[in-house]
């Protein structure tokens, strides 16, 4: 793989075997992925997220599907970054949360854990973490680059939802969230996003990497809202 640098690290990159695809019925999928074995600085960790690639416990990879390109790396520019009225209706609905920025190292998986099979068990029977582990749990987010951070999100004292972030050198790369599902007219998963785009902007950075987006993937149009916004197509970041 060939990433614009001065560095001389080479990245081994691997394919899996075609599966089927999570996001779109009757398609196959095939995933890039890099060498597990690699340790990979910061620098390379951003690169790869420039590149359009995605952190998933501790893989990196992307979609390289045959003869379809309908995974998109999404972010947002986080300095021209306007809430519209249903997103400031959500952000003043959950005005009475405490928001905790965690670092790695403070964080207290076991409380997580709890929340994490709660939302799995009630929003996720269809998917590959159901049934949840603690295995499976750890596995997944305690895989954390040195930067990554962990926002906790309490009502009074209760933990509502969880949001685990990475730092790169030039935004934050959402990784995964969770939350108790009993709360859904908060509108929780925005108001993660919202907040995560609002800690950026205190930190100076210029995007939130919001993951994949699929056009005609119902459950991820929710990402498109964000504005402005850019995906990555053919090797390049294009305004969408």
């Amino acid at each position: 793989m060939k990433v614009n640098s001065t560095g001389t690290q080479e990245i081994r990159l691997f394919s899996t075997e075609q599966h089927s695809c999570s996001y779109l019925p009757n398609r196959q999928a095939t995933l890039q992925f890099v060498d597990p074995k690699m340790e990979l600085s910061d620098f390379w960790i951003s690169a790869l997220n420039d590149n359009g690639f995605r952190r998933s416990g501790a893989h990196y990879y992307r979609p390289r599907c045959v003869g379809c390109s309908a995974c998109k790396a999404m972010r947002v520019r986080v300095a021209n970054f306007s809430p519209s009225r249903s997103q400031q209706r959500c952000i003043k609905k959950n005005s009475d949360l405490e928001v905790r920025v965690i670092a790695p190292e403070e964080a207290d998986h076991e409380k997580y854990y709890a929340l994490f099979a709660h939302y799995i068990e009630t929003r996720h029977q269809d998917g590959d973490m159901y049934p949840p582990s603690r295995e499976q749990f750890y596995a997944f987010l305690g895989s954390s680059i040195s930067a990554t951070l962990f926002l906790e999100f309490y009502q009074e004292e209760q933990l509502v939802m969880v949001a685990q972030s990475d730092r790169l050198s030039n935004g934050l790369s959402c990784v995964y969230t969770f939350f108790d599902t009993t709360e859904e007219s908060r509108g929780l998963g925005n108001f993660s996003i919202l907040k995560q785009i609002e800690i950026s902007q205190t930190m100076g950075l210029d995007f939130v990497f919001l993951g994949y987006w699929v056009e005609d993937a119902r459950k991820m149009s929710y990402k498109k809202k964000f504005k402005p916004n850019d995906v990555y197509i053919d090797g390049s970041w294009q305004r969408l």
